[in-house]
């Protein structure tokens, strides 16, 4: 025990096979508490060797098997700690079992007090049903990818736009539910509504508005051409500027 309590002290994760001829439930306590990873009392025969090679090989394959699983832990945190997405798992019950520290910077939540929440219950009620929907599929086919924009809650009540796309992954033994990545999108949504605001104005204008590109053909004209030129914008697009410019842009 002596031994064992000095190589514990400056390898706490060797294993340690107490192989004793002083056997009994005190010393098997006194072991056990000292953090031995196997006890074996002597025993008479030589088949006791056999049996004790066996659990220094099993103890060996445990300490492998625990080292890699926590190299792959620690592997997996780091790459998903530095993600700027969202990361979580979600059961087949749809509660969080896993949740990235990437959710406290962009929603201000902490990820240990998410784990075990409702997935749904931070979704806007507005795109609670889409995203059932979208989840379902999931569920239901595990080799498709679906994706999603839906708002979600933050910590100080505000509500954020982000991009979810989730995968299943039920079935694998290391993860055991769905697999969700989620990216805020906030200024993409305020570039797309910029871009409607203009074009709803260049579709509405009555001057003529064309575009066209370093070739000079033209690449888009709003509807009002067709008060100048007798012309569709489909009759247009494609052909170069050349062929126009008196039409569209006078004599000069």
């Amino acid at each position: 025990l002596e031994f064992l309590e000095s190589v514990r002290a400056d390898h706490p994760d060797v294993p340690f096979v107490l192989f004793t001829g002083k056997g009994s439930e005190e010393v098997a306590a006194d072991a056990i508490s000292a953090g031995v990873t196997d006890y074996f009392q002597k025993r008479s025969g030589r088949e006791q060797y056999s049996l004790l090679a066996q659990r220094i090989e099993s103890a060996a394959d445990r300490r492998r098997a625990e080292a890699e699983l926590s190299r792959t832990r620690r592997r997996f945190r780091k790459l998903t700690e530095h993600s700027v997405d969202i990361i979580v798992v979600v059961d087949t019950d749809l509660t969080f079992s896993y949740v990235s520290q990437s959710i406290e910077p962009i929603l201000g939540f902490d990820p240990t007090e998410t784990v075990g929440d409702d997935a749904l219950g931070y979704v806007h009620p507005d795109d609670v049903a889409v995203s059932e929907e979208r989840l379902a599929e999931a569920i239901a086919d595990p080799t498709i990818e679906v994706t999603e924009e839906i708002r979600l809650a933050t910590a100080d009540g505000s509500w954020q736009w982000l991009e979810a796309r989730a995968r299943n992954h039920i079935d694998d033994p290391d993860v055991g539910g769905l697999v969700i990545y989620a990216r805020e999108i906030s200024e993409r949504k305020d570039r797309r509504e910029e871009l409607r605001h203009y074009e709803a104005i260049v579709e509405n204008i009555t001057d003529v508005v064309y575009t066209v590109d370093d070739s000079r053909t033209i690449t888009h004209v709003n509807p009002a051409v067709a008060d100048y030129a007798d012309m569709e914008p489909s009759d247009i697009v494609g052909n170069s500027i050349e062929m126009y410019l008196g039409e569209l842009l006078g004599p000069d």
